[in-house]
């Protein structure tokens, strides 16, 4: 009679293999996959099975993990290098120093932004935009005469206090 295979435990391979190869730590997976943390390390310590939903949501985290390439480099050059991509969506987050704002200067090494540069690079891209920013009537001013739709969103800042940022948006 032959051995008998124990296979390893389902989350095993999810600890060993899928979430460093998604560079995710336990706690950033269990929010992408809307479970709580410890629901998750109970699956991946073995002490639980991995119901058929989480399995589609653990498949759908890893197919959308192979279509995004995050890169972290000079924005205006990854930009030029997709311009002509009309399937590529282009997400930035640019330090807040238009308007003399001096956040991002106390919190970024490269804080030099040419703002009206990034907005007009942005405006030229073939793909999708969104960019991040605080709500100052310069920012706006620079959306608007590039043809940027503006969504104010609510936020908390360091201190708790809710404060507006602008999500600028093309289409």
């Amino acid at each position: 009679m032959g051995r008998m295979f124990n296979p390893p435990h389902p989350g095993e391979t999810l600890k060993e293999d899928v979430l460093p190869t998604l560079g995710l730590t336990v706690t950033e997976a269990a929010q992408q996959l809307g479970v709580t943390r410890t629901a998750l390390s109970r699956v991946l310590n073995g002490h639980a099975a991995i119901s058929p939903e989480m399995a589609r949501r653990i498949e759908a985290l890893q197919a959308m993990r192979d279509r995004i390439t995050f890169e972290q480099a000079d924005a205006f050059e990854v930009v030029q290098r997709y311009a002509d991509d009309a399937n590529a969506f282009f997400f930035v987050d640019p330090p807040y120093t238009a308007g003399g704002k001096k956040a991002g200067a106390r919190l970024y090494t490269h804080n030099e932004i040419d703002h009206e540069g990034l907005f007009a690079l942005m405006a030229s891209v073939r793909g999708s935009v969104m960019l991040t920013y605080d709500d100052a009537p310069e920012v706006r001013s620079m959306a608007e005469r590039h043809g940027f739709r503006i969504e104010p969103v609510p936020m908390k800042n360091t201190h708790h206090e809710v404060i507006r940022e602008l999500l600028i948006l093309k289409p």
